[in-house]
């Protein structure tokens, strides 16, 4: 048992495995010991740390208004500022009609957006009055 987990250590240590695939490889060996050999096998929790809980980095608003503001052509400055704004994908911003908006209620309703989903969006003033 300990050179299964001797592989292991050596798939996600030396050959650089995905946490995935080294689980794969430590649910195929347990599986053959359990239904295969009847013998028990216990999953070594050593191999799977748990997720990063680490943020990206995130812009500060100066750093945002300087990107935009760098940006000339009119049509391009008010793409970024959507994706940017709103939370919309790049395709939901280019299937965007002039029908979506609705600047009253300041929303934006996404039609067929990701899993093929309606849903709706905040229209922030500020993008009003580009």
């Amino acid at each position: 048992m300990q050179m299964t987990i001797d592989y292991q250590v050596y798939c996600a240590k030396t050959q650089g495995s995905s946490k995935v695939k080294t689980k794969m490889a430590a649910n195929a060996f347990a599986f053959f010991f359990r239904q295969v050999l009847n013998q028990p096998y216990e999953l070594p929790s050593i191999l799977f740390r748990g997720h990063s809980s680490r943020l990206p980095s995130v812009m500060s608003p100066e750093e945002v208004k300087t990107i935009i503001s760098s940006i000339d052509d009119t049509k391009h400055r008010t793409i970024i500022s959507l994706l940017y704004s709103t939370a919309m994908r790049l395709s939901e911003v280019a299937s965007l009609k002039i029908a979506d908006i609705n600047s009253n209620a300041t929303r934006i309703k996404v039609v067929s957006g990701k899993g093929n989903k309606d849903w709706f969006t905040i229209l922030s003033e500020s993008m009003l009055l580009e």
